[in-house]
Order: structure tokens, then C-alpha cells, then sequence
């Protein structure tokens, strides 16, 4: 093991680990930007959401480049923070006509203008400059992928929590959802089968609520793809974020501390808590061995 994973307890819980990582006391840790990441699995010949434009500023953002459907985001920020999944306003209300929210956001359900679009990634580009000085976040237009099931809902999206190419845990998040309402979860082993949530997990949610379990009909290419890619990435732990679109797997981003468990989304059961630990420690001892570890110079 790392010098820095020795300042961790003995026998340290994965939780335990997000937070250190999350602390920046790992060294090698895969941080890369959305491009970065996008880059790195197409290069591994899996598919991603085509990236159409790169802007330095929201006032480059053109009802043009939006057409009828695109996903606008931070470059750098990670989760949801700032993405934007926009289609053309079909129904507009005569205030809205008044505002010129001729575009419509999925996620939020807000109708919005070009101006609110450009404003709000601009804020979220200058919050990321502040917060990592001497950085140059850019705002990624990107292709908007369809849904195996309709092209009219939000993706479902797969996170595949993989240790050195091993796959032990899935979460399944349908943001579907009419606001107030929070994304509906579901959770999977690493084989794809649904979790037993009482044996693998705390009671209860924050900021979220149980959904139904729907495995995708690529389920096995999406598992090969979090195979490959996690080994590929020479991380201990990578979370890889999966779709299952009308044209099969496509790979969203590649997140080295996922929030869920560690700001108490959900919370597992202490044994699975360990139990991913040790698959933590493990991944980490053989890379170690293998004298194999990310190339954080290739991807600043």
C-alpha cells in the first residue's frame, strides 16, 4: 500500500477511503476533467456522448449549437452540479413566450432562456476558478443520449463501483422524477443482481427514495465495459458511469469519490462497508505489486 493509505486505520472501511481520497491524501488519485474522462474510455473503444463544442465563456452558447437536444455542463465539477439536459420548449406558456424560455431542462423541469443557460454555467465555471485557483474550467456541449427504453426520459444511469476490474457494487438512479420528488434509487451486486436492501444497507435515504430495479438489456456489455476501463485506469477504485441507450452501452464519467455513501445518500451496513474496504485494500496491494498506478501528469 501507498505511504498515504498507511495514515488510514489498520484495516480501513471504503468509506473511510472516499474520505481520504476526497481529502486529496491519496496520491495517483484519477482526478480528470469530464473531458479528460470521455477521452480516456473512447480510447479504450467505448462509446461515449460525442462532445460538440468547448466553450471558455456562456456567452459562446448558441440556440444553434443547442438544436434539438443537447446535455450543456461544467467541465470540471463532479455529480449533477450545473448539467443541464435541454430540448426544445414544446409547450411553452405565454409567460415563457414573454421570457423567451423557449428550452426546456429535464432534470430540474425548469423552461429556461439562452440567457439563464448562459448565467448559470458561467456561475458554476467562476464558483470552480475560486475554488481551484490558477484552473481554466470550460462549459462541454455535448451529445444528448437516448434511453433504451424512450428517447423522451432522462437516462437511467449505472453506477459501477469497480476495484482494479472487479465489480462488487451498482447503483441505479432514475431521475425521472416530478420536483419536489427525489431520484429514485436501486441498488445491484456486482453481477447485476438486486440487492437484498436490509442485508446491505442502513435503513432509510437522504435526498432520495427507492425505486424499482430495471436491468438494462446490455447489462452484460455494461459490465465488461467497467471491467475493462477500471483496470485500464490503474486506480484502486473508480466508479464508472454507465447508460443504457437505444444503440447499447455508453460511458458517462469516471468518478474517483462518489458522494452517495459518504454524505449519507444511502449508508451500508457495516460488515458491506468493510467488505468493499478490503476490496479497496486488495486492488490497492496488487497494484502495488504490479507496479501499475495512474498517470496523473497525462491527464492535469
Amino acid at each position: 500500500m501507498t505511504i498515504a493509505n498507511e495514515q488510514l486505520l489498520e484495516r480501513p472501511l471504503f468509506t473511510d477511503y472516499v474520505h481520504h481520497r476526497i481529502n486529496f491524501r491519496e496520491p495517483n488519485t484519477p482526478w480528470m476533467s469530464k473531458v479528460g474522462m470521455a477521452n480516456f474510455s473512447a480510447k479504450l473503444g467505448f462509446k461515449v456522448p460525442a462532445t460538440l463544442f468547448v466553450l471558455s465563456h456562456g456567452h459562446e452558447l448558441t440556440v444553434d449549437m443547442i438544436g434539438k437536444g443537447c446535455v450543456v455542463k461544467p467541465s470540471d465539477w463532479w455529480s449533477t452540479r450545473g448539467v443541464m439536459l435541454l430540448t426544445r420548449n414544446t409547450s411553452p406558456s405565454l409567460k415563457d413566450l414573454l421570457f423567451s424560455k423557449t428550452l426546456h431542462e429535464r432534470l430540474s423541469g425548469r423552461s429556461l432562456s439562452l440567457r439563464n443557460i448562459r448565467s448559470e454555467q458561467d456561475h458554476h465555471r467562476k464558483a470552480y476558478q475560486k475554488k481551484r485557483p490558477g484552473t481554466s474550467p470550460k462549459i462541454v456541449v455535448e451529445e444528448l443520449i437516448a434511453d433504451e427504453q424512450s428517447p423522451d426520459i432522462v437516462p437511467f444511469d449505472y453506477k459501477m463501483y469497480a476495484f482494479n476490474g472487479n465489480v462488487k457494487f451498482i447503483v441505479q438512479i432514475d431521475r425521472n422524477v416530478r420536483k419536489p420528488e427525489k431520484p429514485k434509487i436501486a441498488f445491484f451486486s456486482g453481477d447485476f443482481t438486486p440487492l437484498n436492501i436490509e442485508k446491505y444497507l442502513l435503513p432509510g435515504l437522504r435526498n432520495a427514495q427507492y425505486g424499482v430495479h430495471r436491468q438494462p438489456k446490455c447489462w452484460r456489455e455494461l459490465l465488461d465495459a467497467a471491467h475493462k476501463i477500471s483496470y485500464a485506469i490503474s486506480s484502486p477504485f473508480i466508479s464508472v458511469d454507465t447508460y443504457a441507450s437505444t444503440t447499447g452501452p455508453v460511458i458517462g464519467e469516471l468518478t474517483p469519490t462518489p458522494g452517495g455513501p459518504l454524505f449519507g445518500m444511502w449508508r451500508f451496513q457495516d460488515w458491506y462497508n468493510q467488505e468493499l474496504g478490503d476490496a479497496w485494500t486488495q486492488a490497492a496491494c496488487d497494484l502495488n505489486a504490479e507496479g501499475r498506478k495512474f498517470d496523473t501528469l497525462a491527464y492535469r
